[in-house]
């Protein structure tokens, strides 16, 4: 089963997958932290810009562990990952009209990743915001809610859109 842990920054998805992954001894696929991540995308998420860029680079980083866990995945098994599809549409709000339509295209990445449950972690804004200043973490974006178990969606996968703008 594989199962896919969404959610704003700072609200505990490393954490989660961590300890799920600890438990469960199948495997868990994290999207890193800052530290990992290219300096480039970095930049570009604090500058603002390149949103096409950055949706694409997080997208084939999450294509790379759906692929790699492929080969691990079977019925008595629990794999858990750090992003879903659902992780690269949310972030189409969060940047201007103008590149909506290529950021919609980089989405078909996620399609063939297919996690059977999304837990979708959420907090208020004062809690996030709390942890990213903990972290030292710029705040790029979060939500409100509560927790929720959505099922398994249709989904496809094409080559990965990284590219610089």
């Amino acid at each position: 089963m594989r199962v896919a842990i969404v959610g704003g920054p700072g609200i505990g998805k490393s954490t989660l997958l961590r300890q799920l992954g600890d438990l469960y001894h199948n495997g868990s696929y994290g999207e890193g932290e800052e530290g990992v991540w290219d300096p480039r995308v970095l930049e570009d998420i604090d500058a603002g810009r390149n949103p096409v860029g950055v949706t694409a680079y997080f997208g084939r980083l999450y294509d790379a562990n759906y692929r790699d866990a492929s080969d691990n995945d079977r019925p008595d098994r629990v794999i858990f990952f750090e992003g879903a599809r659902i992780t690269l549409e949310a972030h189409i709000a969060e940047y201007p009209v103008e590149h909506h339509d290529e950021l919609r295209k980089v989405l078909s990445i996620g399609d063939a990743w297919k996690p059977d449950r999304i837990i979708v972690l959420t907090s208020n804004t004062d809690t996030v915001e709390k942890h990213i200043r903990q972290r030292n973490r710029s705040d790029r974006g979060h939500r409100s809610g509560g927790i929720a178990d959505v099922p398994r969606g249709a989904v496809r996968s094409d080559e990965p859109l990284w590219r610089r703008t």
